[in-house]
């Protein structure tokens, strides 16, 4: 009856190194009254324009700035980076395309071009970008997590788990890193492992709200589930609405036949969650164990009512449904 889906989760954080155009961002604002003819004027404001989260006004001054000089490769990589911002990645990518006609040179073009091509999941062709990025600057620690978080999600997690390695090396103290490889780890079940990168990445991050989570996911699979509902406090204590925690505490709860503490948990998940239908059905199994076969079945109405596709809470009711009958005659 149990559920082990765990939200959104075990996505990977991936190094991104677009520029953040935060500097002087008042001073570039003045810049506007500047004459329209100066490209590097129009640059600068739509840069800080960026900082802002402006990304549709950035982009007109960027326009504006190509005008007048459509080969200079900076303008074209933060029009890029707008464009990404946006999720307009195929745009995006020419961008990084022209940007990379006048200056084939640059690892931080290549970087972000196999970002935007990730996010299409057109991993093969961002692993050419980030090997192209390598092959510049081989001290780049971006590209191997990046190229890392690519070949993690072609199911290559052994190849993956090299690059982390070498990131690792070159920088120690990027959390990120440790966080990917322990992703990989637990696709290859090697939960051990992957607890000591969560740890590495905590040391480095200390609010890393993610990163306690899923040491407390590979704790929960080695079934030391006291240390494993520590840590799903622990990413509480950082993010108090952070619903997948709360629900996955409440699974390691019930193996302790805490029952009502974990309602407690598949109920704050709810809360913060409401649409969280995996939370009903596991709230349901509980109620289930309690013998409150009707309120059970409400449950598992509304995680079925949420996904219909799930067949775990329909297979639940028909049982809680059999029960109640049973306790009527």
């Amino acid at each position: 009856m149990d559920n082990y889906y765990t939200e959104s989760f075990n996505k990977g954080k991936f190094q991104d190194i677009l520029s953040k155009y935060q500097a002087a961002a008042r001073e570039n604002h003045r810049s506007v009254q500047i004459t329209p003819t100066q490209v590097i004027a129009f640059h600068k404001k739509g840069k800080s324009l960026n900082s802002f989260k402006k990304f549709e006004e950035a982009i007109k001054l960027f326009d504006k700035a190509i005008e007048l000089d459509p080969n200079d490769p900076m303008i074209q990589y933060s029009k890029g980076y707008s464009l990404h911002n946006l999720k307009k990645f195929d745009e995006a990518i020419k961008c990084y395309d022209m940007a990379l006609q006048a200056k084939p040179d640059s690892s931080q073009f290549y970087n972000n071009k196999g970002i935007s091509l990730r996010n299409l999941n057109r991993f093969e062709e961002a692993i050419e970008c980030y090997d192209k990025a390598i092959e510049i600057d081989p001290n780049e620690t971006a590209s191997y997590i990046n190229k890392g978080y690519a070949l993690h999600n072609l199911k290559r997690y052994e190849e993956a788990i090299e690059c982390y390695n070498k990131a690792i090396e070159i920088d120690p103290s990027e959390s990120s890193s440790y966080f990917n490889k322990g992703m990989s780890l637990d696709e290859l079940k090697r939960y051990e492992e992957s607890v000591e990168c969560y740890n590495k990445t905590i040391v480095f991050d200390e609010y890393d709200s993610a990163a306690c989570f899923k040491k407390g996911e590979a704790l929960r699979n080695l079934k030391r589930y006291e240390e494993a509902i520590a840590a799903y406090d622990q990413a509480i204590d950082i993010d108090p609405k952070y619903s997948a925690a709360y629900y996955n505490k409440g699974r390691a709860l019930r193996s302790f036949n805490r029952l009502e503490e974990a309602l407690n948990c598949y109920d704050k998940a709810i809360e913060y969650n409401p649409n969280y239908s995996y939370a009903y059905n596991n709230k349901g199994v509980t109620l289930h164990l309690l013998g409150r076969w009707e309120e059970a079945i409400e449950c598992y109405n509304k995680s079925i009512q949420l996904n219909p596709n799930n067949i775990l809470p329909i297979k639940n009711k028909e049982i809680a449904i059999q029960n109640l009958k049973r306790k009527n005659h």
